[in-house]
């Protein structure tokens, strides 16, 4: 018999009924893992964009000449191309061109990684941090 209802099953209607409860147990448990799941993958990716965020968020321009280590381009750099050309817009260093270096090492124009620095935390070749957001708060 049935838990609150009156009416007489034989064996048979008993294990479908049985058989059925046991399947939408079942269903339940594995929607709920697939819910998990989801919640699990929507925090990860929360927690992703967040430290994308973090890494990506511009710089004041205030900052970026506090931080940016500069200097006059007053000598040939030989002919390596990387050294001779600011990968950002792809034009030749001159001689008193201005250039900003990452802490990473690299360079570019010093106006060209500074429009970069208010958009980008990181450097457009390594993807590294391109300056510690120590040295803006102790300088």
């Amino acid at each position: 018999m049935l838990q609150g209802v009156d009416i007489e099953l034989t064996p048979e209607e008993y294990q479908a009924i049985r058989v059925r409860e046991i399947l939408r147990a079942r269903e339940i448990s594995r929607a709920r893992e697939i819910l998990y799941d989801r919640i699990q993958q929507m925090l990860l990716q929360r927690m992703l964009e967040e430290e994308v965020r973090e890494m990506r968020s511009g710089w004041t321009e205030e900052d970026i000449m506090k931080c940016l280590k500069t200097r006059s381009n007053d000598t040939s750099l030989g002919n390596d191309q990387e050294n001779t050309i600011c990968t950002i817009c792809q034009d030749e260093y001159q001689i008193e061109d201005m250039i900003g270096t990452l802490d990473c090492q690299h360079e570019f124009h010093r106006d060209c990684i500074k429009d970069w620095l208010l958009r980008n935390n990181i450097c457009p070749i390594c993807r590294r941090p391109a300056l510690d957001s120590d040295e803006s708060s102790t300088n």
